[in-house]
C-alpha cells in the first residue's frame, strides 16, 4: 500500500491532524502486508519532521500516476481525507483504541491504588510484631537497629502475613516471569486478532533494524531508528527464531531489575520481608510490565541504571558498565556522573577496600539544605577544591568511562558513519518533536515549525535542567539512590519531550527508597497518587480530542502540559519533604572509630 500527501496543509488545525493520524493509523495497518506509507511534502511541510514516513520527489509522484488503477487505488482513498471526511473504518478503529485506553487506565489506577492501601497495612502489621514480639525486641544491636518510623511508608505492598511468609523472593520471580510470559503470548494473539495492536510501534522499528544488520546493512537505514546498534544487534533473532525474541529480552531484563533491587536493599540492611515488598512494588506495577511485554527496550536501560549502583555499593567503580550505559540509553545517565564523583571521596572509597555502608536505621545528620551550602561555599576556593576534588578514584572513573564511550562511537562510527553518529548521538542533543506530548515545549516547538530554531535556542531548553540538576546533586549526593530518583523526576519533567515510557526510568528508582520514606498514604500519599494521576489523565483527555477527534485542542493541551509539570513539582516536594534521608557510605575514619568504642 502506498499512500501519497500533496500539497501543503499547514495549518495548524483540522485538515492537517486528520491527514498526519490517517497517515499513522494506515501506517501500523501496512505492517502486515509489509507495505509502506509514503507522503509527498510541501515547500514547509510538517508531517515529515521526524521523518516518520519516506520521502517522495514530485517526479516519482507523477510516475506513480501513470500506473495501472491497481496502483492508485490505495491513494485515491487519500483525497478524501484531504478533503477533512473520515472512512468509517478509521472512525471505528478510533473506538477500539479509546476503549482500550480507558481499560488500561482504569486497571492501571485501581491496580497502583489498592497496592499502595494494601501496602500500607503490612507496614502496620510488621510493627507490631516487631513491638510485641521479645525476640525481636533482645535482637536489636547496631547491626540491626528496630525498624525506624518509616516503616509506616504508604509504599510498601501489600500482603497479609500468612500469605507473605510463604511469598519468598525466588516464588515471586516465578510468579512475575509466568505473567509476563502470558502477556507475551497474549500480545501476539492481540496483534492478530485485533486492530488495536499490542506491541508497541517502536517495537517493529526494532526489529526492522535487527533485519538489516543481520543482512549486512546499516540498521540505520530503517528510517526514525534512532538507538545504539547495540539494540539491533541483540535483537537479531527476531529474524532467526522468532519475532517475539526481543519481547522475552526485555521481560527478562524486567526480572533483573526486581533482583537488583533486592540486592541493593540487602546491601544496606533493609530486612527480607520490606525487601520483597519493595520488589512487588516494580514487578507488579501494571505500568512497568506492560511496557517489556509490549517490546520496549526501557527495562534493559533500567537494568543497567541499577547494576551501575550496585557497583558502586559492592566497592566497584563500574566504569566500564557507566560508558557502555551511557551509549545504550541515549546518553541520558550522564545526569548521574556528578552525584558518582562527589561519591568518589577519598574517606570513603580507597584502593584494596571495599567501602563501608550505612545501615538503614541510620539518618542524616546534616540537613540537604547545609549539604547544599557547604559545597556551593566551596566553589568561591575554586583551587583548594580543584586540588581536593582530583583524587585517583575520581579521575580513574572519568578517564576509564569516557575511554569506553568514546571507543564504542568510534568503532559504530567507522562501521555506519555519520548516520549512526547524528540519529543516535547528535539528534537527542537538537531533538525538536512537533507531535503533542507531556512536555511543556512541544506547543512552541510546533508554531515555530515554518521558522528555523538555531542550535543556540535549542540548547537553552536545557538550562533549566541543568540548575535544577544542580541543585539536587549538591543537596542529596550522599544518599545516591535517593539523589538518583530525585534527579531523574526532574529531568523528565523538565524534558522537551516526555513520553508515557519515560517514566519507567524513576519507577525503577522508586523501591530503593520506600523504606526511608515517612509518607503516609493517609492523607499525603493518596494526594500525590491522585494529583500525578488526575494530572496525566487530564492531558491524556485533551490528546484524545486532538488526536481521535481532530479537534484544534493545541492550547489546551498546551494549559495540560503545564499542569502535568505543577503535578510533578508537587509530588517532587512532597517526596523530599517525607524522606529519611540516609548516606549510603561510611567514611573509613568513622568505621575505624567505631570499632575502636566497640572494643
Amino acid at each position: 500500500m502506498t499512500v501519497v500527501q500533496v500539497g501543503d496543509v499547514l495549518d495548524h488545525g483540522d485538515d492537517e491532524i486528520k491527514i498526519l493520524y490517517f497517515l499513522e493509523i494506515l501506517q501500523w495497518q501496512v505492517v502486515k502486508s509489509s507495505g509502506e506509507v509514503i507522503t509527498m511534502n510541501g515547500n514547509h511541510e510538517t508531517l515529515n519532521v521526524e521523518r516518520d514516513f519516506p520521502y517522495m520527489l514530485e517526479s516519482d509522484y507523477e510516475a506513480l500516476k501513470a500506473q495501472p488503477l491497481s496502483r492508485s487505488e490505495s491513494w485515491q482513498c487519500f483525497w478524501h481525507i484531504e478533503q477533512a471526511h473520515v472512512p468509517y473504518s478509521v472512525a471505528h478503529q478510533r473506538e477500539e483504541v479509546l476503549h482500550f485506553f480507558f481499560l488500561l487506565s482504569a486497571f492501571y489506577f485501581f491496580s497502583f491504588f489498592s497496592s499502595q492501601a494494601l501496602s500500607s497495612q503490612l507496614s502496620q502489621t510488621a510493627l507490631k510484631l516487631s513491638s510485641s514480639s521479645p525476640t525481636l525486641k533482645r535482637s536489636s544491636s547496631l547491626s540491626n537497629p528496630p525498624l525506624p518510623s518509616s516503616a509506616h511508608c504508604f509504599a510498601f505492598p501489600p500482603i497479609s502475613e500468612p500469605m507473605f511468609t510463604t511469598m519468598n523472593f525466588r516464588s515471586l520471580l516465578v510468579l512475575s516471569a509466568v505473567f509476563r510470559v502470558f502477556l507475551i503470548i497474549y500480545g501476539e494473539w492481540q496483534d492478530t486478532h485485533m486492530e488495536v495492536r499490542y506491541t508497541d510501534i517502536d517495537y517493529l522499528v526494532f526489529s526492522d533494524a535487527a533485519s538489516l544488520m543481520a543482512s549486512g546493512k546499516s540498521p540505520y537505514l530503517r528510517s526514525t531508528y534512532r538507538y545504539s546498534p547495540l539494540l539491533a544487534f541483540l535483537l537479531i533473532p527476531n529474524s532467526i527464531f522468532h519475532r517475539s525474541w526481543g519481547k522475552f529480552l526485555f521481560s527478562a531484563s524486567d526480572l533483573l531489575v526486581g533482583y537488583f533491587i533486592r540486592s541493593i536493599l540487602k546491601l544496606r540492611g533493609v530486612p527480607e520481608k520490606f525487601c520483597v515488598s519493595s520488589v512487588m512494588v516494580w514487578l507488579f506495577n501494571p505500568f512497568t510490565f506492560t511496557i517489556g511485554t509490549r517490546g520496549n527496550c526501557e527495562p534493559v536501560v533500567c537494568a543497567m541504571v541499577l547494576w551501575v549502583l550496585l557497583c558502586l555499593m559492592n566497592g566497584q567503580s563500574g566504569t566500564f558498565r557507566f560508558g557502555l550505559l551511557n551509549l545504550w540509553s541515549l546518553i541520558y545517565p550522564i545526569i548521574y556522573v556528578l552525584s558518582i564523583l562527589l561519591i568518589l571521596d577519598p574517606y570513603v572509597f580507597r584502593y584494596g577496600r571495599k567501602p563501608a555502608l550505612q545501615n538503614w536505621g541510620r539518618t542524616e545528620q546534616e540537613s540537604p539544605r547545609s549539604n547544599c551550602i557547604t559545597r556551593l561555599a566551596a566553589l568561591f576556593h575554586p583551587w583548594s577544591t580543584l586540588r581536593t576534588a582530583l583524587t585517583k578514584e575520581r579521575i580513574l572513573f572519568g578517564f576509564v568511562s569516557g575511554a569506553v564511550f568514546l571507543f564504542c562511537t568510534a568503532l559504530f562510527f567507522c562501521l555506519y558513519g555519520w548516520d549512526f553518529l547524528h540519529e543516535a548521538l547528535l539528534y537527542h542533543l537538537t531533538r525538536t518533536d512537533p507531535r503533542h506530548n507531556f512536555s511543556i515545549y512541544f506547543y512552541h516547538i510546533y508554531l515555530q515549525l515554518e521558522n528555523e530554531i538555531l542550535v543556540v535556542k535549542k540548547l537553552i531548553s536545557f538550562l533549566p535542567q541543568f540548575i535544577v540538576q544542580f541543585i539536587l546533586v549538591l543537596s542529596f549526593a550522599q544518599d545516591l539512590p535517593f539523589c538518583w530518583f530525585l534527579q531523574t523526576v526532574a529531568f523528565v519533567a523538565f524534558n522537551k519531550v516526555i513520553t508515557a515510557q519515560y517514566f519507567v526510568w524513576f519507577f525503577c528508582l522508586l523501591p530503593i527508597i520506600l523504606p526511608w520514606s515517612q509518607m503516609k498514604l493517609r492523607w499525603k500519599g493518596l494526594s500525590c497518587i491522585l494529583v500525578w494521576m488526575g494530572a496525566q489523565l487530564h492531558w491524556l483527555m485533551w490528546g484524545y480530542m486532538l488526536e481521535f477527534r481532530g479537534k484544534n485542542v493545541f492550547l489546551q493541551l498546551w494549559m495540560a502540559s503545564i499542569f502535568f509539570l505543577a503535578a510533578n513539582t508537587y509530588v517532587l516536594t512532597a517526596v523530599i519533604r517525607h524522606h529519611r534521608c540516609s548516606p549510603v557510605f561510611i567514611g573509613l575514619e568513622n568505621t575505624s572509630k567505631g570499632a575502636r568504642k566497640l572494643q
